[in-house]
C-alpha cells in the first residue's frame, strides 16, 4: 500500500509490536504511515499521544499534555527517550492533529481548555525537536465560546493552512460554523480569519485537503433544512484563499457518515468518500453525477411491430466506459442499467417528491429531485447489464401506441447501478412513443357477384387483425394499376362491398387497414372472377372477428363463420373474468352470421366504459377478442 492511516487503534491491540510488524509488512518501499497513539509507542514519522497526568486542581477533570517523538526509517528514536514535551500547560490538552512543513519539521495542533472556553493553539517543531513559537502553543482561534476539531494542510511554502469548527455565534451543541486562517512558517497570520460556513443551522467535523491546483478543499457535517440528519457539504478556496464556489458550500453528499474520507482528484476537484463514493468538480458541480449517469441519445419506435415498443439507445455512464483517472480502489463500478417509465397521469408526492415503484429505495426529502428524477411515480420496464461498451440498445414496452389521434407519449429515464448499492443516479428523460408498423397479411376468399348490369357484390373472408379499422376497395382498368387515393372507390367496416358502377372490364383490388394506417398487400378480382350466382357462404375455416367500430360507443358487430354446423359458445366476460353477458349458446348451422352487443348485461344492467372480452368456442376454433368501449 502507498499509505497506511491509524487513528487511535494500534496501541488497544493486544499485540501491539506485532501490529506495527503488520504496517511495515503491507507498505511499499517509498510508503509512508499516519498514526496517533496515546502512549509510547511510535512509528516512522511524527507521531503524536496525549500522557495523563493527575488531576491539576481541578476536581473532576483530567489534565493531559502533549508530547512527540521523531523515529527514523528503522524506528531509532531522535529526540528524548519520552519524547519532547509539545505543550505541558494548565488545563485540558486533546484532539491533537499533526502536518509536516516540508523541511524535515512538523506543526501540531489541539484545542485546549487553559482558559475558560476550548480554544485552538499550534506548535512547530523543527527536525530537532525545536519549537518554532512561544512555549505551550501559539493561540490561532480563540474567539467567545468553543474552537474545537482543527485540521491542518501544508501550503508548500512552510507554512500551514487550518480549519476549525466554531461555535463563538450559540455555542454547543447547536449553531456551530467553520472557519480558516492561513499561518506562515514563523507564526504569522495570512491574511484575515475566513468564514468558510457560517449558515444559520450547525456546521461540525470539518476536514480538509489540497485542491491538486493549489488551492484547498474544506468539508464538513451541515445539518441545514431538507437535509434530515445532514449531510456533506464542501467549499474550495484558491491559492490566495478566495472561495471558488457558492456561499457557505455545495452538498457533495446526500447523507453524513463518520466515514468521510476525501481524495484529490488532481484538477481542483475530489473525491467523497463515506459509505460510497461521490466526485465534485473544480468548478463545485457533482461530477459523480457525469461520471455515473447514462444519456438517453434517442427514444424511437421499435421497427417492424405491431407496435407496444420503443427502443432506446444510450450513451454509457463514463465510469463504465472509460477508466476514470486518480480513482480511489474502492472506485464504485456500473452493473446495469434500470430503464424506468413514469406511469401516466401520476402527481408529485408531498413536497414534490419522486416516487419509485417496485423497489424499497428510501431518501430524505429532496433527494431523488435532486438526482434528475422528475416528481411523479416511476416503474422500471427494462435493464441492460454493464459491459464496458460506450453505448447500448434497450427494448421496452410502451403504455400505448401512438396514432393520428394522439402521439402517447412515454417518458423514460435510466438509473445506473453501481457495485455500492448506495451509489447509483438516473440520466435526464427522454420521451417517445411506439407505432404499429406491421400491416395486416392479404385477405382471402375474395369473391364478386354480378347482381345487375351496373351492380356487384364483392366479399371476403375478415381480417383477424385485433386493430383493424376497415376494407379499402379500389377500381382500375388493368391489372397493374395502383392502390392510390385516385383509384379508391370505397372503404368499409364489414367483409362485404356493394359497387354501384360495376362494368365487365373493371379490375378490383381489396386491401384491410388497421387503425394505425398500415394497410396489407392487395387481393385482386379480375373480370373472369365475377359470376351471377352468390358463392358457398360457408367459409373454409371457422372464424370470429369484430367487423364493427372498435373502440365502440354504442355497440359492438362480431362475425362468426363456421365451416360446418356445431355448437357454439359466444360470451362478453370483463377484464377480471366475470361473464358479463351471453350472446350465442347453442346449435348453429354452417355458414356465416353476425351478433351486435348493444352493451347490456345479462341482468340488464349496462357496464361502463372500459376493456372486454369476447371469447368464441365452436368446433375446432376457440378465440379471444378484444373490445373497448367508450363514452
Amino acid at each position: 500500500f502507498d499509505i497506511v492511516y491509524s487513528w487511535g487503534v494500534l496501541h488497544h491491540s493486544p499485540n501491539t509490536p506485532k501490529a506495527i510488524d503488520e504496517v511495515w509488512r503491507v507498505l511499499r518501499p517509498g510508503g509512508s504511515a499516519r498514526v496517533m497513539i496515546y502512549h509510547a509507542h511510535s512509528m516512522v514519522g511524527y507521531m503524536l499521544w496525549t500522557r495523563y497526568a493527575l488531576l491539576a486542581g481541578r476536581p473532576g477533570r483530567t489534565l493531559a499534555d502533549i508530547y512527540a517523538q521523531h523515529l527514523n526509517s528503522v524506528g531509532v528514536r531522535l529526540w528524548a527517550a519520552d519524547g519532547i514535551p509539545v505543550c505541558n500547560a494548565a488545563g485540558i490538552q486533546q484532539s491533537v492533529v499533526m502536518s509536516v512543513d516540508g523541511v524535515g519539521g512538523c506543526y501540531i495542533a489541539w484545542w485546549d481548555l487553559r482558559g475558560a472556553d476550548y480554544d485552538i493553539y499550534l506548535q512547530r517543531l523543527n527536525s530537532a525537536g525545536a519549537a518554532a513559537f512561544s512555549a505551550n502553543g501559539l493561540l490561532v482561534a480563540g474567539a467567545v465560546q468553543q474552537q474545537i476539531y482543527p485540521q491542518l494542510l501544508p501550503d508548500g511554502s512552510q507554512g500551514v493552512y487550518r480549519c476549525w469548527e466554531d461555535h463563538r455565534g450559540n455555542g454547543i451543541p447547536d449553531g456551530s460554523d467553520i472557519y480558516e486562517r492561513h499561518v506562515n512558517g514563523s507564526g504569522g497570520f495570512v491574511g484575515p480569519e475566513l468564514a468558510v460556513c457560517t449558515e444559520s443551522h450547525q456546521q461540525k467535523a470539518p476536514s480538509m485537503i489540497a485542491d491538486g491546483v493549489g488551492g484547498q478543499i474544506i468539508s464538513w457535517t451541515d445539518t441545514r433544512p431538507l437535509l434530515t440528519a445532514g449531510s456533506i457539504f464542501a467549499q474550495r478556496f484558491d491559492a490566495s484563499s478566495n472561495p471558488m464556489w457558492a456561499a457557505n458550500g455545495v452538498q457533495v453528499m446526500p447523507y453524513t457518515t463518520s466515514l468521510l474520507r476525501l481524495v484529490s482528484d488532481g484538477t481542483g476537484g475530489a473525491y467523497v468518500m463515506g459509505g460510497t463514493t461521490m466526485r465534485i468538480h473544480a468548478n463545485g458541480t457533482p461530477a459523480w453525477v457525469d461520471n455515473y449517469s447514462a444519456t438517453i441519445a434517442s427514444v424511437s419506435d421499435a421497427s417492424l411491430d405491431e407496435g407496444g415498443f420503443v427502443r432506446l439507445s444510450l450513451t454509457a455512464a463514463v465510469a463504465d466506459a472509460t477508466v476514470i483517472p486518480i480513482a480511489p480502489a474502492n472506485f464504485p463500478l456500473p452493473t446495469a442499467y434500470e430503464v424506468w417509465r413514469k406511469v401516466p397521469g401520476s402527481a408529485a408526492l408531498s413536497g414534490g417528491i419522486a416516487r419509485l415503484a417496485n423497489r424499497s429505495i428510501v431518501h430524505p426529502a429532496g433527494v431523488l429531485t435532486s438526482l434528475n428524477l422528475p416528481a411523479g411515480t416511476w416503474e422500471v420496464v427494462g435493464t441492460a447489464y454493464a459491459h464496458g461498451w460506450s453505448s447500448y440498445a434497450i427494448t421496452v414496452p410502451t403504455h400505448s401506441d401512438s396514432t393520428a389521434l394522439s402521439a402517447a407519449d412515454d417518458q423514460f429515464v435510466v438509473m445506473t447501478v453501481t457495485t455500492d448499492r448506495s451509489t447509483y443516479c438516473f440520466s435526464s428523460v427522454g420521451s417517445g412513443h411506439s407505432v404499429d408498423n406491421v400491416a395486416p397479411p392479404p385477405l382471402s376468399l375474395l369473391a364478386g357477384v354480378r347482381t345487375g348490369t351496373t351492380t356487384a357484390i364483392l366479399s371476403w373472408q375478415p381480417s383477424t387483425v385485433a386493430d383493424l379499422a376497415r376494407y379499402s376497395i379500389y377500381r382500375g382498368d388493368s391489372p397493374s394499376f395502383t392502390t392510390d387515393p385516385v383509384h379508391r372507390i370505397g372503404a368499409t367496416s364489414t367483409p362485404v362491398f356493394n359497387e354501384n358502377a360495376f362494368t365487365s372490364i373493371a379490375y378490383y383490388k381489396v386491401t384491410a387497414v388497421d387503425r394505425h394506417g398500415n394497410e396489407s398487400a392487395f387481393s385482386m378480382l379480375t373480370p373472369s372472377d365475377f359470376t351471377s350466382v352468390a358463392p358457398v357462404r360457408a367459409p373454409r375455416v371457422s372464424y370470429a372477428a369484430i367487423v364493427g367500430a372498435n373502440p365502440f360507443t354504442r355497440r359492438a358487430v362480431i362475425e362468426y363463420g363456421l365451416a360446418q354446423a356445431g355448437h357454439v359458445d359466444l360470451a362478453i366476460y370483463d377484464l377480471a373474468g366475470r361473464k358479463v353477458a351471453s350472446l350465442v349458446d347453442g346449435e348453429r348451422p354452417a355458414g356465416v352470421q353476425r351478433v351486435t352487443w348493444e352493451g347490456a348485461g345479462d341482468s340488464g344492467s349496462r357496464p361502463g366504459a372500459g376493456v372486454y372480452l369476447a371469447r368464441f368456442e365452436a368446433p375446432g376454433v376457440r378465440r379471444t377478442l378484444r373490445l373497448v368501449r367508450v363514452e
